[in-house]
């Protein structure tokens, strides 16, 4: 016995000294020993999950698939075997990947409860979305719409429209065509089932080139119209009206389209209807059908004219407008959004016409720069004034402004601005006076007028400063400042003279200075410090941010003082990768080490550990990876310790030293968490080519 002890000694000291203790190998090694250990002690479902992945990462399928039947609970089973099939895709093994998803399809069938078997399949969709052989994928397919139709959840689910290919297996296949037809026919209430139908009518429309014969839009029609509730017949039949235009011959598309017409008329809900016709409208515009869209257009119009809610109302002829100047009718265009400017004055709510206001120049906007028109700025402008509320009224002038210079160098002379100005100059409220000089500013700049451009945003800065506390307003005086410069940030980021816009930054530190509250006045500097960053002044930045840490330390609210410093750690680690400068991230760090809340904590550490990796990466200096392993103060949180280490795996840098990951799962309390860490860590390192994939 004591031979046979010493010759297994002998083998022992052998093994570690061919894989070198401190190799990756013999790290790796201890991994696996510790998975085994744990799984052969416990029976865990989640913790077994990971660890028969982490088995199919190393190369031990057989290990692996003796993990995952050792699983009692359905869904970390269907997880585990995803997640095997996830892998075994990416290495192109696409015979074991069909094969373990085909197994996670009939689990995913025993789940018990409705909405973990939904969550299931849809993942297992995501995983046969990413096979490359269709013969695999259309085989699968099959197996999960039964599994679908089985548990009659096909509602929840659709035909997945968000993975293009299999939508093309799907309807381009007779056989599965019809499948997931009856599938839906079979779901059980009738809303379900309609709910069902508009998903598979939905999905006809997303097939681009394979419509352009018909056969299939006229299949869709046909879907469509077996739907009874109103709500889902128009929004399918309105998809399907889209996609007609998709034909690209006026001709070929006519003949849809007048079925899409027949199956609206007998929607029974007046807006349902008027959204298909628009729709419709919309598709012979695209089409360019200047025999059949104007009838038809007119026609929409009388529908739109006779909805009862004026908010249906200016959204719709917004849109109609839109189809007319695709048909060169911009006459017509101006008509109906100066009808939709009206509909939206005849709104009760003053917040609601101002976003209606907003809609209208939005699309307006989108027309282009031959949709230039004084007289509607002047409407909407007038309208705007009108508004009550301060609020409301700033919100419809930026939007105003704003689309007025993306209209192009045709309005230059900038005739409308200078009447948006006069009435934003009537606004009370200097904070929401400040957010309109800020889009006009913006707008000027666009516009290539850069001196006026730089005095408004003088001008709102100056009255940010001017800001008095009083009662009238629920939010500090600290709180205006901090909000509205943060509005005209983004207006002085885009000046095209960066000189200028130092000197405009250079005011607003002055500005920043005076805000009275810690956390506000924290963010602000950081702001400040950003666009410093984006001009290319990197030490003014720094500078502001090390100010921004001393102002952050003066917060009491530690909630308080945790969000601004992870802010400023976060911004700091990002200037430091872009700078290569290893002693700012050193500062992040210690930044970080001030919070003591462990969320903010993990939100600022995650964000170090990345830009650390991108200063490693970038100045191909790995040893600068070192310091955040050496220094940072781990979260107490398990789960926050994950979302840290999942940061630090993110980088193919980190797994090149197995040992010092292993390392850090001595932070974990727990032996259930230090094992999935571990299990996390084995994946990462045994395929570090699949790290982001």
């Amino acid at each position: 016995m004591k031979k046979y002890a010493i010759a297994g000694l002998a083998l022992a000291l052998t093994v570690i000294g061919w894989l070198g203790v401190n190799s990756n190998a013999w790290q790796s090694y201890l991994i696996k020993r510790d998975l085994r250990s744990y799984g052969a002690r416990r029976n865990d479902s989640e913790t077994l999950a990971v660890i028969a992945q982490a088995f199919a990462y190393a190369g031990d399928s057989r290990l692996a698939l003796q993990f995952v039947d050792r699983i009692n609970a359905p869904r970390p089973k269907v997880d585990a075997l995803r997640g095997i099939a996830k892998f075994y895709a990416a290495l192109g093994d696409e015979e074991k990947a069909s094969a373990t998803l085909s197994d996670a399809i009939k689990m995913a069938g025993r789940i018990g409860d409705s909405s973990d078997k939904v969550t299931a399949l849809n993942a297992i969709l995501m995983s046969i979305a990413a096979l490359k052989e269709k013969g695999k994928a259309k085989s699968l397919l099959s197996e999960w719409i039964k599994a679908v139709d089985k548990a009659h959840v096909l509602h929840e689910l659709g035909i997945p429209i968000f993975y293009q290919r299999l939508v093309e297996e799907i309807l381009m296949d007779g056989a599965l065509r019809e499948e997931v037809i009856k599938a839906a026919e079979r779901v059980g209430n009738d809303r379900d089932k309609d709910r069902a139908l508009s998903a598979i009518a939905w999905s006809y429309a997303t097939l681009g080139e394979a419509m352009k014969d018909g056969a299939l839009l006229e299949e869709a029609i046909k879907i469509a119209d077996r739907i009874s509730d109103n709500e889902y017949k128009a929004d399918a039949l309105g998809k399907i009206a889209w996609s007609c235009a998709g034909i690209g011959d006026k001709e070929k598309a006519r003949a849809p389209l007048s079925n899409v017409i027949k199956a609206a008329d007998r929607i029974s809900d007046g807006r349902g209807k008027a959204e298909v016709l628009r729709a419709i409208a919309g598709s012979y515009a695209r089409l360019g059908d200047k025999e059949k869209a104007p009838a038809l257009l007119s026609n929409v119009i009388k529908a739109t004219e006779r909805l009862s809610d004026d908010q249906d109302k200016y959204d719709a002829l917004s849109a109609i407008a839109g189809y007319y100047v695709r048909l060169g009718e911009r006459e017509k265009a101006r008509a109906l959004l100066s009808s939709a400017i009206k509909a939206a004055e005849r709104l009760r709510n003053d917040g609601d016409k101002s976003s209606a206001l907003r809609r209208i120049f939005e699309s307006y906007a989108e027309l282009g720069e031959t949709m230039k028109d004084s007289a509607l700025f002047l409407d909407a402008i007038k309208a705007a004034e009108r508004l009550s509320g301060d609020r409301y009224k700033a919100d419809a002038l930026w939007a105003i402004a704003n689309s007025y210079a993306q209209l192009g160098e045709t309005m230059k002379d900038g005739a409308m601005l200078k009447e948006a100005l006069k009435t934003t100059e009537r606004i009370g409220d200097d904070s929401y006076k400040v957010s309109v000089l800020g889009a006009i500013a913006g707008s000027y700049a666009k516009l290539g007028d850069e001196e006026k451009a730089r005095a408004l945003l003088e001008d709102a800065i100056k009255t940010v400063d001017a800001f008095k506390e009083t009662s009238r307003f629920i939010d500090s005086n600290s709180f205006r400042k901090s909000f509205v410069l943060s509005n005209v940030f983004q207006f002085i980021d885009n000046l095209g003279d960066k000189e200028k816009a130092r000197t405009l930054l250079e005011e607003t530190i002055k500005t920043a200075d005076g805000i009275s509250d810690g956390p506000y006045k924290a963010s602000t500097l950081r702001e400040i410090a950003d666009s410093y960053a984006k001009l290319g002044d990197k030490e003014k930045a720094r500078a502001l941010l090390l100010d921004a840490i001393k102002t952050a330390e003066t917060i009491d609210n530690a909630d308080s003082k945790d969000r601004a410093l992870s802010a400023i750690a976060i911004s700091i680690a990002e200037l430091g990768g872009t700078m290569k400068d290893g002693a700012l991230l050193l500062e992040a760090i210690k930044t970080a080490e001030r919070i003591s809340g462990d969320e903010y904590k993990a939100d600022a550490l995650s964000g170090i550990v990345e830009s650390y990796a991108r200063l490693a990466e970038s100045s191909n200096d790995p040893a600068l990876y070192d310091e955040p392993f050496r220094l940072i103060v781990w979260p107490k949180d398990e789960d926050e310790k994950d979302r840290v280490l999942d940061a630090i795996l993110s980088s193919k840098l980190a797994v090149a030293d197995v040992g010092r990951l292993r390392s850090l799962t001595s932070h974990y309390n727990g032996e259930r968490e230090r094992v999935r860490a571990l299990a996390r860590i084995l994946m990462a390192c045994s395929h570090p080519e699949l790290i982001g994939k």
